[in-house]
């Protein structure tokens, strides 16, 4: 007799049966079922298998590629936020060494005026703070969840920083005229960050006007529908040149010979992290920097 084979054994062996089966009992057509059902189960449980190992291999591809990505992120984030703390604190450092090489030459010279002495050097004082304040700031940002915004009185706050900016600036000062009117709002923000960027707007404007015979600077605080604050900053400088209009708030894009193009950059995203606008456009005189804040409370904040 030939050995019958799996596979192979109907190649071998084959038998031709005339008629009909006789029909299934009731058992065993209930045993037919179970296992039709049982093979469909197995299938089912065979293409899920696959599915989940699809999606598991799918799943780590994709971690992969996020952590490229983090990674890639990472590392530009680090050259700009290098460039944003060298920016940050040279201003502070570059008013202080101002002040107090001011101070030295009225010393040295003798002079009597021993108040003005006096202002510079609170002046400088006060620019250590301010350094310090930025410091203390940054270490605060890498604290997840570290609450930075408070209650303040923004229209003093306004004034200081513009006179500040004006008294630090290796340019020269400018005829100021300060259009801040009494009984302007509290804000609710991060104090630092919005002083920090009155403080760059400013200073830029009278830098603009460094070779100018007109060297006018108005400061202009507004309240708009009881919602908003606006801030105009307005310079006769000889404006915004067209190539730079369309990509003024872009970081490391500036005109400056020796700027890092980092100031309007941190500037815009002081205003957008407060929900707030900044713009700047030529008047036919000079130049304009404008932003709005919206008033609020820690309170109604909250809310919101």
């Amino acid at each position: 007799l030939p050995i019958l084979e799996p596979r192979g054994s109907f190649a071998r062996w084959s038998e031709l049966i005339d008629g009909r089966s006789r029909a299934f009992s009731e058992n065993e057509t209930l045993a037919l079922g179970i296992i039709g059902q049982s093979l469909r189960a197995f299938m089912a449980s065979r293409r899920a298998a696959s599915l989940d190992a699809a999606k598991r291999e799918l799943e780590t591809v994709q971690l992969e590629l996020r952590n490229q990505i983090l990674n890639t992120a990472r590392s530009a984030s680090l050259g700009e936020l290098a460039a944003a703390i060298a920016h940050e604190l040279n201003q502070p450092l570059t008013a202080i060494s101002n002040f107090v090489s001011a101070s030295r030459v009225l010393m040295a010279k003798n002079d009597p005026d021993q108040k003005k002495i006096a202002e510079l050097m609170d002046n400088a004082v006060h620019e250590v703070q301010r350094a310090g304040q930025i410091v203390h700031h940054l270490r605060n940002l890498m604290r997840p969840g570290m609450e930075r915004k408070t209650t303040f009185d923004f229209r003093a706050m306004l004034e200081q920083s513009v006179k500040l900016a004006i008294t630090s600036s290796a340019s020269g000062g400018a005829d100021l005229e300060l259009d801040i009117p009494k009984g302007m709002p509290a804000l609710y923000g991060d104090k630092v960050q919005i002083e920090q960027m009155v403080f760059n707007l400013v200073r830029n404007a009278v830098e603009a006007m460094d070779a100018q015979p007109v060297r006018k600077l108005k400061v202009t605080a507004r309240v708009q529908d009881g919602t908003m604050v606006t801030v105009l900053v307005d310079d006769t400088g000889p404006g915004i040149a067209p190539d730079y209009l369309e990509t003024l708030f872009k970081p490391f894009r500036t005109s400056k010979p020796e700027g890092m193009g980092i100031g309007l950059s941190l500037c815009r995203s002081t205003v957008e992290s407060h929900n707030g606008q900044i713009w700047g456009e030529n008047t036919g005189s000079g130049a304009r920097f404008g932003f709005t804040l919206p008033i609020g409370t820690d309170e109604v904040a909250a809310d919101g």
